[in-house]
């Protein structure tokens, strides 16, 4: 156990760091008989360190005590120590010995002084204590530059009574009870402060431009600092604006001035006593005023101001000289005088010297001139000079000049001037050229420059000129100034060339000299011969079965003397056998052409030639030619009957041939395929399969007869489309899971479409639950599927265009679960607006678009990302990965490619969400092909010119070319033979090619090439025709469709030229008058076409039947789809013009002149009348034009023309075809009229296009037949009144009917607006009125209008509502109150309606409208008079004694409420005075004949007839005595003055609105005072009274004797009030006195206008707005109502002036009528008073405007199984919504209504999209769409569309009914609830296991055990899909006999049998 008791510690010894500790061992007893282990002494510092320290001590078993020596402590600080005895039982504690350390010295050197506040006289510190202190705190000192300055217990200290800016010393001395220690000192400085004292300034000039300071302090008050000091000198006087001469110069010309008048800062940071300084940015000859400033951070000390006068001096800033003019001798200079003349003395001379330098030698260009030593003086002493010319200088050489200025102080040099150049000219005496190493094709040149250049010669021109009995300039040959010799190549051989040099410098060239007019002076040289070159092959032709004819021409390069020919014929059916050679040879000078008879029929010939000159031979190429006879002479095209959309079967017959056919080849060619298929000579027809479907193929049939190669005919081609299917080569949708929550579905296009629409549906069935769903109807191949579940899902494509649908094949199966990671798929499709094209040969420009916030948004959705790093950006190439980029600061990049490829490029981002995922945000594929280099470089310039027979080139090639190539040759071609080749080697130039022939084609390509090759530009075609084409063949017709035709023909046989262009003509053929049938009667007959009559119609081009004008005359297009209207009398194509002398029409183009005109317009052969002139239809160089859309059942004819640049030939016969009848076309809108209550007029206008004469129509209401015949109008006599019907009408040919558009009309009523309402009774008090009144008649609303007030009210009533009485407060400017419920009537009712809040004893007119939906009635009018009402605010009269017997007593009028009918004045209750002044606002009545100084009361009382008031009693005392004076006391009032006793003349000068001025004279004032007793003491007021303030009393201003008038003001008064002004004296002395002038009526002035409100109402019914405001009291003049009316398009400006406002209440009103088509109003009121104008706010709102105009275009632009895409246009603008209305046709479901907000307001003619969703599957709807506007005015709803909705799974399905029998049960099908489109199958499942599927009702499961449970499940499918019912059905077979029974068992034991019997193995029923 552990120890009882543990004795205390004592202690033996105490130091400064070291305890001895001494203890007793503890007693047995104490230990319990125990064993001691150890002891534990514990140490704890309890003052610093807070440590307890442990010491393990074992135990002494022969020692009674222990000691231990605790050494290393704390001076100063007290310890706890405890001592803890431990046996194996445990320790026991002793008690706590507290012990304190001996102290020593404390430790300081942690002390910190910190500046607390700082100022410039004081100081705080604030410092800590140590850490160590050992020993206890005694005190603290702070020492001062070892002064003591504080000691205590404080750490924180002031010090006062310091010097600015001074340091001061500080350490703190801390002590405790051993000793004191200090800390390390610390240096503060204090703050500065102003400087204080005075300074002296002594300042004087030092020569013309500097000025020596001298400053110091000033002895009677010193300069203190009191801080560091800056010294500022402050100078004010002339400066220069810059220091740059060049600067100055620009401002000097610039007419501004160099000196400005400134003051300068200088500074100076000399710190002596004295200071000195110097000052030498002045200007000679100006004055300066200077002053000292010296400063530091606190404040300044200015010293005095010293004025100093600088010397004169010589003139300063002299600029260098400037050229004025130069030419090639001469130069002129001027200058301008010094800037600074520095004296008022004029410049006396100037002095001018120039120098020279030479640029260029004999030699050429000096590369580094110099200056001649000679400096040259022009003149000197010259006064007053300005400009110098300097003449008889050399061409192009530096010049420089330098100016001296002086005056009598001195003189001013300028810079030398920069180089000034003579001007260059033209080069002199050039030597010729020198020519060695001549070739055949080339010749070296050696040349010099111009022996006098006179200038920089730039480069030299070779020009190259061919002598062939004329001089022919070839061409220039550029050669920059860095060489002297040139190789001249690609010349011709054996030709005569002359070479003349040319040096050029700017201005022109120098050229060798050489004979133009005598060419024989020359000297030329002549280039070896060579091999002919370039012979052109023979042209054959075959005559006759017997005869070709060989023609051929000369070598195109004889580079010789031409010897002779050589023909050469291979006899192609002899080679078979044995090789025959023929050869013919002809002189030079033979014929070029011979006609070889020896031939065999159906033979083949080859031929070719040879020229030879005396160096040799060169042979063309090899020409074939068949003989005439051999191919087939008439292919006609094959009949084509199209079986299937893949099959077609083709017929043709045998063509005309003199040789045996071997075969025939059948070539079809489409976009997507081309067929080229043999037959044998004896096959007449073919099928062919396998084509595609919905494809336009190309058909020419080939006969050919082969000898070595095959020898055909072709026929004409023809155009057929096969026709359309269902889309076919569909494949399977690719899935793939991106995450728990998304599934992308992809699929590809199918690969044949077989139509022109394509749609996709995506169907995804849940494998699990087996349903199906639609999730997707559109066009794009993708979709992300992300309302998935965990579950499993397969998905599969529909794919539909407008001949089917084909259903794709379901895709692999998807598993979601919700365990999966998120890591699904790495590769994400995602949209980055990908834009790429390849604009030249080697580049792609990719442009993208990369949205941050979209691509998290989208990964939130699929992975709840909420961070994303965008590792790498990069660009894939054909799927390899090329580029990468900055994405975000990039958004568009180039890649190189190779030429004339196809590429596929897309975008890849690799982002890493924050689950440290990686993907691919993948873009979709763009791809392009680049271009062929010959397609690059357009800017590359080449332009051909011809003379005589040479072709000259000029060129200027293309940058892009010199940058990567290094040679270039243009070469000229004939026929596929090379006939010349030069080359460049400059940017631009000029070429001369071989000579050219005219009628002939040449090519020239330009070759650009470099060490890898060379690239071929496309060709340059060149001709020059001088005949027209020749041999134009004839016109070949077929129809390609019922309304197109195929205009076929040969290429001409001699186009004389190239650009061959091909006129098509076409016009309705010519029909003579008894051709055409006989008109009907009544009828009007265009052409072929009849027509009912219609007024102002006409026909139109022998076809349409339209209206025209006076003087106009219709002309069809081309296409004759559409016409021109236009005053003319002849039609030139599609164009109206009229026919004169100045006009004609060419290929449909008007011709102002007649120039040419037979040349270039084609001249036909006359036909009989009445015909139309051709028509213009195609330009081309085809030989083939498919002009389509005609008009069906008419007859055509056509022309042709060929044209080269020369002219035109035209064929002679004219080919005629007629196209098949058609459908009608164009067929517009139709309208309607009622004619009585049931019945409706509907007309229409026939089809612009009947294509046919067997024209009629039918007419259709709602789905009935109700019209069939050929009249344009119907009289539909069954009709309901108010009514909706569906009308339809359709126009039919022999062909077929087109549909005009469903229109719902609303048949009318016919019902009559109500009767004026009678007998109105009226109810009235004095603020309200009350009518009453009955409905004889239904109405929908009331409108109750009141003029004077601005009321208008509409109420509208509903049956159940039981409303019967309204009530309209009146309060001013209110909003007129509505009480709208619905539309339905209310009759057969007494109504009354109140307007309360009016005026009393006030006439209003009011008046009663009915109105119902057939209009309104008269309105009933009546006046009504309101009562009077009680009179109110009278107010307590004032009283006025005038003498001591006359009473004046005023009064305002107060609120009467009614007409004044009197007022009675009482004195002391009895009537004195009955007044009338039904006019006045004040009131004044004198009582007389008073008693002196006797009291009086007085009562007014006011009445309206009806009520009366009395006012307060108010009392007065007559004075005892009021005279005044020795004078008469009369006082008189005249107009604006008061005569105050007749002596004093008061005047009233000034009214404002806030005051008014009173003046008088001051002679008055003395006569007053003379005439007034001298002993009487009196005052003078003023007495102001007014209604709004009542009574008040002013001082008067007695007079400023100093003045002759004194003039004071009343002020403090209120604007726009009236007053009444008098004066009144009094005195006591020596008894009371008082007397009171008669008064003046003044009204202040008006203040400036305010608005305090302004708004406006609508009044619907009367059609206008109501402008309401509210102003202060001021008076205006006249108001102007500013009103801005406006819509989408135009706006009008109203601006109306009022002057008799009129007055609602507190409120002023404007009305305007609203007119509809302006909805817009800005209105703002402007008020004019004598103040000046003020303006309201202004109003902005929007009016209803008319009623909508209906939508138009309506279709479907997609339908889905539960909703439907529409789109319609709309002309309206400013509307609210449109409301888009679907009822289902057969009422099956209820019909909805969809709104459609219009986000924009001026949006006119656009077109609108909406989706209308939640509509019911494989349901037919009506749809409706009306515009509405913001005020609720609705459009009607002109077109309809009947929608069928796509079908769904069904919904709803019942439960199975079942029969059970033994062994079979019987399962009927009932129909869904929903079927939801058309039911393909029921699916029955029998134990989950597929029995059955099929449409039948009922099905019987046979083969089944008795008494057996089956569970049975079914589905019900659509084409859509199928749906599964919710629950498996469990049914039971009936009972049956048991069956498969053993037999018994028989058994002996003991004895006895025992029969053993077995339960059968199928009970069958339940075991009895």
């Amino acid at each position: 156990m552990a120890p009882l008791f543990v004795p205390v510690p004592t202690l033996l010894k105490v130091t400064q760091s070291v305890l001895i500790i001494k203890w007793s061992k503890p007693t047995n007893d104490q230990i319990q008989n125990g064993f001691l282990t150890n002891y534990i002494l514990y140490l704890n510092d309890t003052e610093y360190f807070y440590n307890i320290t442990s010491f393990n001590i074992s135990t002494c078993a022969e020692c009674a005590s222990n000691i231990k020596d605790l050494n290393n402590l704390i001076p100063g600080a007290l310890y706890e120590i405890t001592l803890s005895a431990c046996t194996k039982g445990g320790c026991t504690n002793s008690s706590v010995l507290f012990v304190r350390t001996l102290e020593s010295d404390p430790d300081t050197s942690d002390i910190k002084i910190e500046l607390v506040e700082i100022s410039f006289s004081f100081l705080v510190l604030n410092w800590t204590r140590p850490s160590r202190p050992n020993g206890l705190f005694r005190k603290n000192a702070l020492f001062m530059n070892d002064k003591l300055v504080y000691e205590g217990n404080l750490t924180k200290f002031k010090i006062e009574n310091l010097l600015p800016n001074t340091f001061y010393y500080f350490y703190v001395q801390f002590c405790n009870f051993f000793s004191c220690n200090s800390s390390v000192p610390a240096r503060f400085r204090t703050d500065e402060t102003a400087p204080q004292g005075s300074l002296v300034l002594e300042a004087q000039a030092k020569g013309s431009n500097q000025i020596e300071l001298k400053w110091y302090s000033s002895p009677v008050k010193q300069l203190k600092p009191n801080g560091n000091i800056l010294y500022s000198v402050f100078v004010t006087g002339p400066f220069l604006v810059d220091s740059d001469i060049n600067n100055l110069y620009q401002i000097y010309k610039n007419r501004l001035d160099i000196v400005q008048k400134m003051s300068v800062n200088l500074l100076n940071t000399t710190v002596m006593n004295t200071k000195y300084g110097i000052l030498d940015r002045i200007l000679p000859n100006s004055h300066y005023q200077i002053q000292i400033n010296a400063s530091n951070s606190k404040g300044f000390v200015l010293s005095n101001k010293v004025n100093v006068q600088t010397f004169k001096s010589g003139p300063d800033f002299l600029a260098a000289p400037e050229l004025v003019y130069s030419n090639c001798t001469c130069l002129k200079v001027e200058w301008s005088p010094p800037l600074l003349a520095n004296s008022e003395d004029l410049l006396f001379s100037y002095e001018l010297v120039y120098r020279k330098k030479m640029v260029w030698s004999e030699s050429g260009p000096i590369e580094q001139p110099v200056y001649d030593d000679q400096i040259i003086s022009l003149f000197s002493n010259k006064a007053l000079a300005s400009f110098y010319i300097l003449t008889n200088l050399s061409a192009f050489t530096a010049f420089s000049f330098r100016l001296t200025a002086a005056n009598f102080y001195g003189q001013a040099s300028s810079e030398w001037s920069q180089d000034f150049y003579t001007q260059e000219t033209r080069p002199e005496h050039q030597a010729p050229i020198t020519v060695t190493n001549v070739t055949s094709t080339s010749v070296y040149a050696k040349f010099t420059q111009a022996s006098q250049p006179n200038g920089f010669i730039s480069l030299f021109k070779i020009n190259v000129f061919k002598y062939m009995d004329e001089l022919v300039h070839i061409g220039v040959i550029s050669v920059d100034n860095t060489t002297n010799t040139y190789n001249i190549t690609h010349l011709e051989p054996f030709t005569q060339y002359l070479f003349v040099i040319e040096s050029c410098n700017s201005v022109g060239c120098a050229q060798s000299p050489f004979d133009k007019f005598n060419l024989a002076n020359n000297i030329y040289t002549r280039t070896l011969p060579a091999l002919p070159q370039r012979q052109p092959p023979p042209v054959l032709a075959s005559l006759n079965s017997y005869t070709v004819q060989v023609t051929w021409s000369p070598p195109i390069k004889i580079n010789g003397i031409l010897k002779h020919y050589v023909l050469e014929r291979i006899d192609i059916k002899s080679l078979l056998q044995t090789q025959t050679l023929r050869k013919y040879k002809f002189s030079a000078l033979k014929s070029t052409f011979i006609d070889d008879t020896d031939i065999e029929p159906c033979g083949l010939y080859s031929y070719r030639m040879f020229s030879f000159n005396q160096l040799g031979s060169t042979a063309s190429t090899y020409v074939n030619i068949t003989v005439s006879s051999s191919r087939p002479l008439i292919v006609t095209p094959p009949i084509i009957s199209l079986l299937n959309s893949s099959s077609a079967r083709f017929e043709w017959s045998k063509p005309i041939t003199l040789c045996n056919l071997t075969k025939y080849s059948l070539r079809l060619k489409s976009s997507v395929q081309s067929l080229s298929i043999d037959v044998d000579a004896s096959a007449h027809t073919l099928l062919v399969t396998n084509l595609t479907a919905f494809t336009v193929y190309t058909s020419t049939l080939f006969a050919c007869v082969s000898v070595l190669s095959d020898s055909c005919s072709n026929s004409l081609t023809r155009n057929f489309r096969t026709p359309g299917d269902m889309p076919d080569g569909l494949g399977r949708p690719v899935v793939k899971m991106l995450s728990p929550k998304a599934v992308s579905v992809e699929w590809l296009e199918p690969r044949f479409r077989n139509g022109e629409y394509l749609s996709y549906q995506v169907i995804r069935l849940n494998v699990h639950l087996n349903r199906t769903e639609n999730l997707y109807s559109g066009e794009q191949m993708y979709y992300l599927d992300m309302d998935i579940e965990t579950s499993s899902y397969m998905y599969r494509v529909i794919y539909i265009n407008e001949f089917g649908s084909g259903i794709s094949e379901w895709s692999s199966v998807v598993r979601t679960e919700s365990s999966v990671s998120d890591l699904i798929d790495n590769k994400l499709r995602y949209n980055f607006d990908l834009e790429l094209t390849c604009p030249t040969a080697n580049l792609a420009f990719v442009k993208w678009n990369v949205r941050e916030n979209e691509i998290l948004f989208y990964f939130k959705k699929l992975f709840s990302s909420t961070r994303l790093n965008y590792e790498e950006f990069y660009i894939e190439l054909n799927e390899n990965k090329v580029e990468s980029q900055d994405f975000f600061v990039q958004s568009e990049s180039l890649i190189f490619l190779n030429e004339s490829r196809d590429y596929t490029i897309s975008l890849v981002i690799k982002i890493e969400t924050d689950s440290s995922h990686v993907y691919y945000l993948t873009s979709e594929q763009m791809s392009c092909r680049t271009k062929s280099l010959r397609e690059t470089y357009d800017d590359t310039q080449v332009d051909l010119q011809r003379s005589n027979n040479e072709l000259t080139v000029v060129y200027k090639l293309a940058d892009l070319l010199l940058r990567f190539y290094d040679r270039f040759e243009f070469v000229l071609e004939h026929k596929d033979k090379v006939l010349d080749v030069k080359q460049v080697s400059q940017k631009c130039g000029q070429v001369v090619l071989a000579p050219v022939l005219n009628n002939e084609v040449y090519l020239i390509k330009l070759s650009v090439c470099r060490q890898d090759g060379c690239v071929q530009f496309e060709p340059r075609i060149y001709s020059f025709s001088t005949l027209p084409p020749q041999g134009l063949s004839e016109l070949s017709l077929a129809l390609s469709g019922p309304t197109s035709v195929r205009v076929s023909w040969q290429e001409v046989a001699k186009p004389n030229g190239y650009q061959i262009k091909y006129l098509v003509f076409r016009r309705l053929a010519c029909i003579s008058s008894n051709s055409l049938p006989d008109c009907p009667n009544g009828k009007v007959c265009c052409g072929p076409n009849t027509y009912d009559p219609i007024p102002g119609y006409q026909c139109c081009s022998n076809h349409y039947y339209i209206p025209l004008g006076e003087n106009e005359i219709c002309c069809a297009s081309n296409s004759d789809v559409s016409y021109n209207i236009g005053g003319g009398n002849a039609c030139c194509g599609d164009m109206p013009y009229y026919n004169t002398s100045t006009q004609f029409c060419c290929n449909s183009e008007i011709k102002n002149e007649l120039a040419n005109h037979v040349q270039l317009c084609p001249v036909f052969p006359p036909l009989p009348r009445p015909c139309q002139q051709y028509q213009l239809v195609s330009t081309q160089n085809l030989t083939f034009y498919l002009d389509i859309t005609l008009n069906a059942s008419t007859l055509y004819q056509y022309s042709l023309c060929a044209q080269n640049s020369f002219g035109q030939t035209c064929s002679t016969q004219v080919h005629t075809i007629r196209t098949q009848v058609t459908r009608p076309q164009f067929f517009s809108q139709f309208n309607s009229q009622p004619t009585s209550a049931h019945s409706l007029l509907l007309s229409w206008h026939p089809p612009l296009k009947p294509n046919d004469f067997t024209l009629h129509f039918i007419l259709i209401r709602n789905t009935r037949q109700i019209y069939r015949g050929k009249s344009l109008q119907f009289e539909d006599k069954n009709v309901q009144p108010d009514q909706k019907y569906i009308y339809s009408i359709k126009a039919c040919n022999s062909a077929g009917c087109v549909d005009n558009l469903n229109k719902i009309i609303q048949s009318p009523s016919f019902a009559k607006a109500p009767a004026p309402i009678q007998s109105v009774q009226v109810l009235k008090s004095s603020s309200n009125i009350t009518l009453k009144w009955s409905l004889p008649h239904p109405v929908q609303k009331l409108v109750l209008t009141m003029p004077q007030i601005d009321l208008e009210t509409e109420f509208y009533f509903s049956f159940e509502s039981n409303l019967t009485h309204i009530t309209i407060p009146f309060q001013g400017l209110s909003q007129s109150v509505l009480f709208s419920t619905s539309v339905f009537t209310l009759s057969n009712s007494s109504l009354s309606a109140s307007v309360i809040n009016l005026k009393p004893s006030t006439h209003y007119r009011f008046q009663l409208i009915a109105c119902s939906g057939q209009g309104c009635s008269e309105p009933s009018v009546g006046h009504v008079t309101t009562h009077p009402d009680k009179i109110s605010d009278l107010k307590k009269p004032f009283l006025y004694a005038l003498n001591e017997s006359v009473v004046e007593i005023l009064w305002w009028q107060p609120e009467l409420n009614g007409m004044l009918a009197f007022y009675k004045v009482y004195r002391n209750d009895v009537l004195v005075a009955t007044p009338r002044d039904p006019s006045s606002q004040l009131y004044v009545y004198q009582d007389t004949g008073l008693e002196a100084n006797k009291l009086y009361t007085y009562v007014i009382e006011a009445s309206n007839g009806v009520y009366a008031l009395e006012t307060p009693p108010a009392q007065i005392r007559t004075p005892l005595d009021s005279t005044f004076s020795k004078c008469n006391n009369k006082t008189l009032v005249v107009s604006d003055s008061i005569y105050f006793l007749n002596i004093l003349k008061v005047r009233l000068v000034q009214v404002s609105d806030t005051y008014l001025t009173l003046s008088y004279q001051n002679g008055d004032w003395q006569n007053l005072l003379f005439c007034v007793q001298p002993s009487a003491g009196f005052w003078i007021k003023i007495l102001l009274l007014s209604k709004e303030k009542g009574g008040q009393s002013v001082e008067f201003s007695y007079p400023d004797l100093t003045q002759t008038v004194t003039l004071f003001n009343i002020t403090g008064l209120m604007a726009n009030t009236n007053y009444s002004i008098r004066l009144a004296i009094n005195s006591n002395y020596p008894h009371k006195k008082a007397v009171t002038s008669a008064g003046i009526f003044v009204r202040t002035k008006s203040p400036l206008v305010t608005f305090d409100s302004v708004f406006y109402a609508i009044k619907n019914h009367s059609n206008q707005v109501s402008i309401r405001w509210r102003v202060n009291n001021a008076i205006v003049d006249k108001y102007h109502i500013v009103w801005t009316k406006f819509n989408c398009t135009n706006r009008i400006f109203e601006n109306m002036t009022i002057d008799g406002i009129q007055r609602a209440g507190n409120f002023f009103f404007f009305n305007s009528d609203i007119q509809n088509e302006f909805i817009f109003n800005l209105v703002r009121v402007v008020a004019v008073n004598e103040h000046g104008v003020s303006e309201s706010p202004e109003l902005n709102f929007t009016t209803r405007g008319g009623r909508p105009m209906p939508v138009f275009d309506l279709r479907t632009i997609q339908v889905f199984s539960t909703g439907l895409k529409i789109r319609f246009k709309s002309k309206n603008f400013y509307l609210s919504h449109f409301a888009v209305l679907l009822e289902p046709v057969y009422f099956r479901l209820n019909r909805s209504e969809v709104i459609v907000p219009v986000e924009t307001e001026c949006r006119v003619n656009s077109s609108y999209e909406t989706v209308v969703s939640g509509l019911g599957p494989y349901t037919m709807y009506n749809v409706t769409v009306r515009a509405v506007s913001f005020s609720g005015l609705e459009s009607e709803s002109e077109e309809f569309l009947l929608v069928n909705t796509l079908e769904s799974t069904p919904k709803y399905l019942r439960t199975l009914h079942f029969e059970s029998f033994e062994d079979n049960i019987l399962i009927k099908f009932s129909e869904p609830g929903q079927l939801n489109g058309v039911l393909t199958k029921f699916n029955l499942y029998m134990n989950k296991k597929l029995v059955f599927s099929g449409r039948d009702r009922h099905f019987v499961c046979t083969n089944l055990q008795p008494f057996t449970n089956y569970s049975f499940g079914y589905e019900a499918c659509t084409n859509m899909g199928c749906s599964r019912y919710k629950d498996e059905i469990v049914v039971r077979t009936e009972p049956s006999y048991p069956t498969e029974i053993e037999a018994p068992n028989v058994v002996k034991e003991n004895g006895c049998f025992v029969l053993e019997i077995y339960l059968p193995l199928r009970m069958n029923g339940v075991y009895r």
